[in-house]
């Protein structure tokens, strides 16, 4: 029994007009007449009487009525819990996202694809250094951060490589290799490196990559942080060994060269605790493929 003809019976017991019953339905007043007789059809009996102009409940029509109203009422709860555990499964997903091109080549258009796959979920956005990002994964105060890495900070961190790019040499235009178009990882190693601090027990992913080689670097600055990189390397003459993503940082007077090694990469990922049971995260991490990567 259809429950919004349930709702018509409703409508003309209140009424008692077909005509006045019809206008506030939005229906024709032949399709009511339909409607009402498919459920007296059903029911066996006839709920209304019709004689001279003039609708009545029958008694059966009395009882139908009271059923009808409990029907629907509990009908309408139903819709009401299923809206609210529909709102509850799309939650939250608290995203946090290093600084500068890896938020704008891969963040934005992440979150631009997630929200079209799952609009009805609330995303909240912060910006960090990568050691502030896992700060804030083992808190708990985000629950998923985009960022760059080459290993896993801390335990049950989880990773889902979002793209893998090469890493350059970067250095002032006043730097006598600024000039070449590719440099040797054994002229690289010779040169002062400015390397960005990260505070892990592991090996600096750069000076692992020297390693695979049998390379050592020897004179090597530490950044405190990405912002000081311009003044450092004006400072130390040195070479900053990082990926294109840089370019979203201002740098007139500094010039990139490729390092001749298909080995020096590293990883943007998004990273996650793996005890985390907010199933947004696995729907970020089903974005991935679709969002549309800058080339580097």
């Amino acid at each position: 029994m259809d429950v919004s003809h349930m709702r018509e019976v409703l409508t003309l017991a209140e009424h008692l007009n077909f005509t006045t019953a019809a206008a506030e339905l939005y229906v024709s007043q032949p399709t009511l007449t339909r409607h009402i007789g498919a459920i007296e059809d059903e029911l066996g009996v006839k709920l209304f009487k019709r004689t001279n102009h003039v609708v009545e409940l029958t008694r059966a029509g009395v009882v139908a009525v009271k059923a009808f109203e409990k029907i629907t009422a509990s009908y309408d709860a139903l819709l009401n819990d299923v809206a609210l555990v529909n709102e509850a499964d799309a939650g939250d997903l608290m995203l946090g996202m290093v600084y500068y091109g890896t938020t704008a080549y891969y963040g934005y258009p992440l979150l631009e694809v997630f929200s079209k796959h799952h609009p009805d979920v609330r995303v909240s956005t912060i910006t960090a250094q990568t050691t502030q990002i896992y700060k804030h994964l083992h808190k708990g105060t985000i629950d998923v951060g985009l960022t760059i890495t080459s290993s896993d900070y801390g335990d049950g961190v989880e990773r889902a490589t979002v793209a893998t790019i090469p890493l350059y040499a970067f250095m002032q235009t006043n730097h006598p290799l600024a000039n070449r178009t590719s440099i040797s990882l054994e002229e690289l190693a010779k040169q002062k490196l400015v390397l960005n601090s990260i505070n892990v027990e592991q090996q600096h992913h750069i000076l692992q990559l020297f390693e695979r080689h049998g390379i050592t670097p020897t004179d090597i600055v530490y950044l405190e942080h990405i912002d000081t990189l311009l003044p450092t390397l004006a400072r130390t003459n040195g070479v900053f060994i990082g990926s294109m993503l840089l370019t979203a940082i201002p740098q007139q007077h500094h010039e990139f060269v490729e390092i001749e090694a298909d080995d020096f990469t590293i990883d943007v990922a998004l990273v996650y605790l793996k005890d985390n049971p907010n199933p947004n995260i696995a729907r970020l991490i089903e974005c991935i493929p679709e969002i549309r990567k800058p080339s580097m």
